[in-house]
C-alpha cells in the first residue's frame, strides 16, 4: 500500500510536465490500404503460407492463454518457457488480424475477430496469461522467470489493431481497463529479474505510447517515464537501453530482439521529460544503430549484439527486424527525422525480405547478407528456412508482422497535412481538415523510381503534402505541378487541392559501391535496393520434419568472385512480375567481376530479397587486376 501512495504522488508530481510531443502522427489502422505487390504478398501469405494456419505447424499457439490464464510462472510448459506461449499466440494473432484487413480477406478478419471477442468476454479487469492467486508466481507476484509485461503487450497490439480496424469501441476499452490494472498492481519494479521474459518488458511501452497519444491522459506518460526509471535503476538480463549505458561509448551487446522492442523508448521518454540526458541517450542509439547496421540493414544480432559491427558476414535475427521497424516508424513521429524512416525501408526491402520465401512457407530465424548455405544443423535450427525452428517460433510469427507495420508507417498527419515518410503502393483515405481525402499512390516502388499520385478530396482543401526523398536519390524530377519546395530530405506542396489533382515523382538513383565497414568488403547498392550476386541452390525437406528445409549450394561459383579495381555496372530493367517482384524480379544491375584466377566474368545482380543463398560483398581487386 505505501508504494501505490507513492506511486500517486509521482503522478502528481509529474502531471504538469508532460505533453503529447510527437511531431507526426499514425494514422488510423484502415486509413491506410496497401496496393500492388504488398497487398499481394500479404494476400498470399495467408492463402498459401505457414502463416494462417500455424496452429496446424506447431502447438505453441494453441493454448488460448489469454482466455484461461493459467500460467505459473518459472514453470515450464511442453518444455517451453512460462511465457513463450503467450508472446507466440500474440504475436500469431496480431499478424492474422493485421493481414488479414490489409489483405482484404474476409474469413480471417472473422477468425481474429472471434479470438479478440473472446479475450474481452474473459477479461475482468486482468488481460495477461497468469493465474490469479496470492502465492508467489503468480500474476503480479512473480519471483523470476515470467513475462508478465512482455506477454500482455503482445496481445495488447492485436486488440489496439481490432479497435483502429473496426472502430469497436470493446477492444479499445479492454486494453485500457487491462493497463489500469497493470499500473495500479505495479510490484515495485517489473525490471529486476534477470530474465528475458522481464527484459522484454520493455514492449509495454508500446501500449503507454498508444494510450497516452489517444486519451492524452498524463497517467499513461507518467508511469511511462517511472518504468524507465525502473529499467534504469533495475537488474533487468538485457540493459543496453539504460540511460548510463547509451551515454557510454559501450557499443551494444545484448540480445538484438530487446533492444529493438524497446529502441524508441528512450526519445519517447525523452519527449515526456525536460531532462537533456535522455535526449543524448536516444541520439547516442541511433548513432550506435548505425554502426550495427549490415548492408542489407539489418542490426547485427545472432542472436547477442556483442558490439559486432554489422558487416555482410555478420548474423542477425528476424525478430530484430521486425520489432525494430515498428520501434522506427515511432522514432519518425516523435522526431520528424527522415533518416530514421530511410533505415526502416531499408531494412524491409532488404533483409527483411531477403530472410523469407516469397510466398511466406518458410523463413529464417538467422541470416546473413553472404550466405552459402542455409543449414539446419546447429543452433538450434536457426539458419534454416523453416515455418518452425527447433529453438523457438518467435521469429517465423515475427515475419507476418513485418509489412503490415511498414503499412502503418508510410503515412503520418502533421499539423498542415500529411506526409509520405515510407514509400510504395498504396490508397489513403482520411480526414484533412474536416474533409475526406483520398491520395493513391501508384508505383512498384522499390523496383521503380517513379511514383505518381492522385489527390481526390470530398471537397476542394488546402493543405501540405510532404513526401520524404530518398537519401540514394541525386535528383528529383517532379511532373504536373507548378509550385512546389524542397526542405531539407522532404518534397514539399502547399496548395488547394481539388478532385482529380495528380502529379509524378521520379527520383534519379546512382549505382553507389560502398565499402561495408572499414577494412571490409564492398557492396553495391542502387536506391533502396542493395544488390547481391545469386547463388544457385537446391531446397530439399527434411524427411522427418517437412517445416524445416536444408539449402544447399549446387556450385559455389562466384563466391569467390572479386570486383575489379574500378567497378562498372548498369541498371537495367528486366521482364519479371511487379506484382511478385521478389519471386520475379524486374531490375538487375549488369556488370563484370573477377573470377579467382582474375579472369574477368560477366554478373547479373539481383536485389537480396529476390536471392536465397547470394554474395553480398566482395573484395576489391587490387589495382591492375
Amino acid at each position: 500500500m505505501l508504494f501505490k501512495l507513492k506511486l500517486t504522488v509521482f503522478f502528481i508530481c509529474c502531471l504538469q510536465v508532460f505533453c503529447l510531443a510527437s511531431k507526426l502522427d499514425f494514422l488510423e489502422g484502415g486509413e491506410i490500404q496497401p496496393s500492388g505487390w504488398i497487398k499481394e504478398q500479404m494476400h498470399l501469405d495467408l492463402e498459401e503460407g505457414y502463416y494462417a494456419r500455424y496452429d496446424e505447424v506447431n502447438h505453441t499457439v494453441t493454448h488460448n492463454l489469454f482466455v484461461k490464464k493459467d500460467r505459473i510462472s518459472g514453470e515450464r510448459y511442453h518444455g517451453l518457457k512460462c511465457w513463450w506461449s503467450g508472446e507466440h499466440e500474440g504475436y500469431w494473432k496480431d499478424g492474422v488480424l493485421r493481414m488479414a484487413f490489409l489483405s482484404g480477406h474476409n474469413a480471417f478478419k472473422q477468425k481474429a475477430i472471434a479470438w479478440l471477442d473472446e479475450i474481452v468476454e474473459a477479461q475482468k479487469r486482468y488481460i495477461g496469461i497468469y493465474k490469479a492467486g496470492d502465492e508467489p508466481n503468480t500474476r503480479f507476484n512473480h519471483t523470476g522467470l515470467n513475462g508478465e509485461l512482455w506477454t500482455q503487450s503482445r496481445i495488447f497490439q492485436a486488440l489496439i489493431a481490432g479497435y483502429e480496424f473496426t472502430g469497436e469501441q470493446k477492444y479499445f476499452k479492454a486494453v485500457k481497463k487491462a493497463v489500469d490494472l497493470t499500473i495500479a498492481e505495479d510490484p515495485g519494479n517489473y525490471f529486476n529479474a534477470k530474465q528475458g521474459g522481464a527484459s522484454h518488458g520493455v514492449g509495454f511501452f508500446d501500449t503507454l505510447w498508444y494510450l497516452y497519444n489517444n486519451t492524452g491522459d498524463k497517467k499513461y506518460a507518467a508511469y511511462a517515464v517511472k518504468l524507465y526509471e525502473d529499467f534504469n535503476s533495475g537488474t533487468p538480463r538485457d540493459d543496453d537501453l539504460k540511460t548510463d549505458i547509451l551515454l557510454s561509448d559501450k557499443y551494444f551487446q545484448r540480445h538484438g530482439a530487446h533492444i529493438a522492442e524497446g529502441f524508441f523508448v528512450p526519445r519517447f521518454i525523452a519527449s515526456l521529460t525536460d531532462d537533456a540526458k535522455y535526449d543524448k541517450a536516444a541520439d547516442r542509439a541511433v548513432e550506435k544503430l548505425k554502426y550495427h547496421l549490415t548492408p542489407s540493414g539489418a542490426m547485427v544480432c545472432a542472436e547477442n549484439v556483442k558490439g559486432n559491427p554489422g558487416t555482410a558476414e555478420a548474423g542477425y535475427e528476424y525478430c530484430g527486424i521486425a520489432e525494430l521497424v515498428q520501434s522506427l516508424t515511432k522514432l519518425v513521429a516523435l522526431t520528424g527525422k527522415a533518416e530514421i524512416a530511410e533505415i526502416a525501408e531499408s531494412m524491409t526491402f532488404n533483409a527483411g525480405q531477403g530472410v523469407r520465401l516469397p510466398v511466406l512457407k518458410a523463413v529464417a530465424y538467422l541470416s546473413t547478407d553472404n550466405r552459402i548455405a542455409a543449414s539446419p544443423e546447429g543452433h538450434g535450427q536457426r539458419y534454416a528456412y523453416a515455418s518452425f525452428h527447433g529453438a523457438a517460433a518467435c521469429c517465423s510469427l515475427n515475419a507476418g508482422r513485418l509489412m503490415p507495420y511498414y503499412v502503418e508507417g508510410m503515412w503520418m498527419r502533421s499539423q498542415n497535412g500529411l506526409t509520405a515518410q515510407l514509400l510504395g503502393p498504396c490508397t489513403v483515405d482520411t480526414d484533412v481538415k474536416g474533409t475526406k481525402v483520398q491520395i493513391k499512390e501508384l508505383t512498384a516502388y522499390p523496383f521503380s523510381d517513379k511514383l505518381e499520385f492522385e489527390v481526390s478530396p470530398a471537397k476542394p482543401v488546402e493543405f501540405v503534402l510532404s513526401l520524404r526523398i530518398p537519401e540514394k536519390a541525386e535528383g528529383v524530377k517532379i511532373a504536373g505541378l507548378k509550385n512546389f519546395r524542397r526542405k531539407g530530405d522532404y518534397l514539399i506542396i502547399s496548395r488547394t487541392w481539388e478532385s482529380g489533382d495528380s502529379f509524378a515523382v521520379s527520383f534519379d538513383f546512382p549505382i553507389e559501391i560502398t565499402q561495408d565497414k572499414p577494412d571490409s568488403q564492398f557492396y553495391i547498392q542502387r536506391g533502396p535496393l542493395v544488390y547481391a550476386l545469386p547463388i544457385e541452390h537446391q531446397m530439399t525437406k527434411l524427411p522427418t520434419n517437412g517445416k524445416v528445409y536444408d539449402t544447399k549450394a549446387k556450385e559455389r561459383k562466384g563466391w569467390n568472385y572479386k570486383l575489379p579495381h574500378k567497378p562498372n555496372f548498369s541498371f537495367e530493367k528486366i521482364q519479371g512480375d511487379y506484382i511478385h517482384p521478389w519471386a520475379k524480379p524486374t531490375v538487375q544491375l549488369s556488370g563484370v567481376m573477377l573470377d579467382k584466377k582474375g579472369r574477368p566474368v560477366n554478373v547479373n545482380l539481383k536485389p537480396i530479397g529476390a536471392t536465397v543463398l547470394r554474395r553480398t560483398s566482395f573484395p576489391l581487386a587490387t589495382q591492375g587486376n
